[in-house]
């Protein structure tokens, strides 16, 4: 029997002047690099987001941010590209 556990970390850190976010998202739908790919595609796009890092194994996605990007954004960023976190 294989146990999935959801990761979820937030970390808050400053550099600099900025408060830095950095959270690890359950994406159940990431099934292969393609899939990380896309979602590394849609997040950087986002004003402040710094690092995309995708885990298809685990399938976890990392972000990094800072404002004017924000958890919220994040989260329904990935529902509208059908990768939504758990």
């Amino acid at each position: 029997m294989i146990s999935i556990t959801k990761v979820k970390k937030t970390f808050q850190y400053i550099r600099g002047e900025k408060t830095v976010e950095k959270q690890t998202f359950s994406i159940p739908n990431i099934s292969c690099g393609h899939c990380t790919a896309a979602i590394h595609n849609e997040l950087s796009e986002l004003p402040g987001i710094s690092i995309v890092e995708g885990n298809v194994e685990a399938k976890t996605v990392t972000v990094e941010w800072d404002e004017p990007a924000s958890m919220d954004q994040i989260l329904y960023t990935l529902k509208e590209i059908n990768y939504p976190s758990e």
